[in-house]
């Protein structure tokens, strides 16, 4: 997909998008979103964002920035545990 025109890359990164959100839309799994409030490079807007097709996602905003594993891995385990329980 490197080598595809950016028109063509857009094309199918918008494509796929939509295509996950009529998924989550239609048969709405369980969710659990970790994001963190700093990251760079995807903003906090985008998680929210899931929660227009999943209302019902478990959405923690952590005090990190991308790397949030690495930050905060005792929260986020626990979060899972509880996910998971």
């Amino acid at each position: 997909m490197r080598d595809a025109p950016q028109e063509i890359r857009t094309f199918l990164v918008a494509s796929i998008a939509h295509a996950r959100n009529l998924l989550f839309r239609n048969s709405r799994p369980r969710m659990l979103i970790l994001w963190g409030k700093n990251d760079p490079f995807f903003a906090v807007e985008a998680a929210k964002a899931y929660l227009r097709d999943l209302p019902k996602a478990e959405l923690h905003l952590i005090e990190t920035g991308h790397f949030a594993l690495e930050d905060s891995s005792g929260f986020i385990a626990e979060r899972i545990r509880q996910f998971l329980s």
